[in-house]
């Protein structure tokens, strides 16, 4: 079983308007079915295994799950070395966007120093997974934190204050690499604002969400009847920053907030922000909400026992890239000057909403 799958975004454009959007999608329907029957300690030892992107996220959403489940209690020293983890996992996948989707366009500069970063950074991250190895385990006993091997810091490119950079922007006088993929975003999509999109997916109660979690809920979720994003768009900026980004381009606000995350990383390393403690469940039942690097994402399960009767898990990607979802939402009824900005515009969209998986877009024109 391939538990990737890609999608597949066709467009229809009619008298150069996008008149229709089709998100097709060969993910696995339940990739928790290959869970089932098997011993719970073997099931969270060997899942981040079946997953290339976000596998520390994945693991940690089985670890979580199941020790509530088994009614194990996390304490707060294993919870924030997790945290740290998933943060960690967090700034790696987006610096590799970064670098791989943005700063290699049309022979940008600075590509060297996007590159160092990239590289730094995994050595931290390889540091980080050996020192953190203990909170990798199922409920271990009087659980102790553990200290941030060394952080190298942010190279230049990425330390400018978001303010500075929205200066320049609207000067028309980009100094580095960022700036011109900022600029570039502007000078190309200005003519095609975006449609309102999904707003962000709000806190969902644990106890409620439990019972809808089926094969069906988990390919394409709503909640009470509407479709949710998940992920940059929880990005908050400072007040100053959302008043100078009023009247920018919906691309170029999201492309801000991936290089606001990024720096926000080695302050968030060492002083985390926890999430309130998994809540009680009935006995036997398991729900984690773990922030991964796409987005939120849901593992649920229901044990027998020690083995595991029922597995679902909801993945970040099903929420952004819903058939009736922000991607369609931003899109119907764009008008575009031709098929060519049409695939553009659909691309870098899908870039920055980030699903889990490849994708390819499709343009097909009507009279």
């Amino acid at each position: 079983m391939n538990l990737a799958g890609a999608l597949t975004i066709e467009l229809k454009l009619q008298q150069q308007t996008i008149s229709e959007l089709e998100i097709r999608s060969t993910r696995p329907r339940s990739a928790g079915r290959l869970f089932r029957g098997r011993p719970i300690g073997q099931v969270v030892r060997q899942l981040p295994l079946l997953f290339s992107l976000c596998g520390l996220a994945q693991q940690i959403a089985a670890l979580t799950a199941a020790e509530q489940a088994l009614g194990y209690e996390a304490g707060v020293a294993l919870r924030q070395a997790r945290m740290q983890l998933l943060l960690a996992e967090q700034g790696r996948e987006q610096l590799l966007r970064l670098w791989r989707d943005w700063l290699t366009e049309d022979g940008a500069p600075l590509k060297t120093e996007a590159q160092a970063a990239l590289l730094g950074f995994n050595r931290f991250y390889a540091r980080l997974l050996i020192s953190h190895k203990p909170a990798l385990q199922l409920a271990p006993v009087a659980f102790k934190a553990l200290a941030l091997p060394p952080l190298e810091p942010l190279p230049a490119l990425l330390q400018l204050p978001i303010s500075l950079r929205l200066e320049r922007l609207q000067t028309g006088q980009p100094e580095d690499a960022l700036d011109h993929c900022l600029q570039r975003l502007e000078q190309r999509f200005a003519a095609v604002p975006l449609q309102p999109g999904c707003t962000a997916l709000p806190v969902l109660n644990a106890a409620e969400l439990q019972p809808w979690l089926d094969a069906d809920f988990c390919c394409a979720p709503q909640w009470q009847g509407d479709c949710f994003e998940t992920g940059l768009i929880d990005q908050k900026l400072i007040l100053n920053d959302q008043k100078m980004t009023k009247n920018l381009h919906g691309l170029t606000v999201r492309f801000i907030k991936l290089i606001y995350q990024l720096q926000l990383l080695p302050e968030r390393l060492h002083n985390q922000s926890l999430e309130q403690a998994a809540p009680t469940l009935s006995p036997g039942t398991g729900l984690a909400q773990i922030p991964s690097a796409r987005g939120r994402l849901i593992h649920s399960l229901v044990l027998d026992g020690e083995q595991v009767a029922d597995y679902q898990i909801l993945a970040p990607t099903e929420w952004n890239f819903h058939p009736q979802g922000t991607l369609r939402q931003q899109l119907l009824g764009v008008t575009v000057a031709d098929a060519q900005q049409a695939r553009a515009l659909a691309q870098r969209l899908t870039l920055l909403i980030d699903p889990c998986v490849g994708f390819s877009v499709e343009v097909t024109e009507h009279a």
